[in-house]
């Protein structure tokens, strides 16, 4: 391998770590708002068509 390239391609991974890890993150907080929006929509139709009319 040339000099160039053994000095380029870590700092390439660096970069592409970083970037999976920041979109890793996104992807959790997702699930996670999904979830509470999900739990409050069940909640408010249990409590709105929960009842005997």
């Amino acid at each position: 391998m040339c000099e160039r390239s053994k000095t380029m391609i870590p700092g390439l991974l660096k970069s592409r770590n970083k970037l999976e890890k920041s979109v890793a993150k996104e992807r959790q907080r997702e699930k996670v708002i999904l979830g509470v929006v999900g739990g409050f929509l069940v909640s408010i139709y249990k409590l709105n068509f929960g009842r005997d009319v």
